[in-house]
């Protein structure tokens, strides 16, 4: 008498254990499609993570910075207290961003638009901008905006922009980029003025 095909079903024959055997396989070989993708996104959100975190702390430093030079003014050393404001805020030191330049500049005002330009010819015919490195040390030897001579007389103040330029290495290597992105961020504040 042979076995019908209910029979074998239920005595759990040898189609019970072929379909144990490719199930497994399937299970391996579903795992082999999506761990690279599911592995490429995970790594995607941590490096856009620091990548987000470097452009916030360059943002806060720079705004930061800013302040602190529109409240020093014309001080001989104002330029020294928005470096050690940027260094203070970890910009730089992380190992998330590298500073690569600190720009110190002034602006000037179009009287008709409001708009802020920056003064290329009013520092002895040369651009006032002040570059330095992150530790203050200058780019640019004169300074051509020196501390001592901005204006920070009430209702006629000069106004000031603080840029930080940096770079963003990338942490995994050359899956998405192989050159570091370079960014900047800047800030334009008045000067507070200390005399009425």
């Amino acid at each position: 008498m042979t076995p019908t095909v209910l029979v074998r079903r239920a005595s759990g024959g040898p189609d019970r254990l072929d379909r144990r055997r490719v199930s497994r396989g399937q299970g391996v070989a579903e795992f082999a499609l999506c761990a690279p993708i599911a592995l490429m996104a995970l790594l995607g959100i941590v490096e856009a993570g620091f990548l987000m975190f470097g452009v916030g702390t360059a943002a806060y430093a720079t705004g930061e910075a800013a302040r602190v030079g529109s409240e020093a003014g014309n001080q001989a050393n104002a330029d020294s207290q928005v470096i050690g404001v940027i260094v203070g805020t970890g910009m730089g030191q992380n190992g998330v961003v590298n500073v690569t330049e600190v720009d110190i500049y002034r602006l000037i005002e179009d009287p008709n638009t409001g708009n802020l330009t920056v003064d290329s010819t009013g520092c002895g015919g040369g651009g006032c901008v002040n570059k330095y490195d992150l530790f203050g040390a200058p780019l640019l030897s004169p300074e051509p905006w020196d501390s001592t001579t901005r204006d920070v007389t009430n209702g006629s103040s000069d106004f000031m922009g603080v840029t930080i330029k940096y770079q963003y290495k990338w942490k995994s290597g050359a899956l998405i980029a192989t050159a570091p992105l370079s960014l900047s961020a800047k800030y334009y504040v008045r000067l507070e003025p200390q005399t009425y």
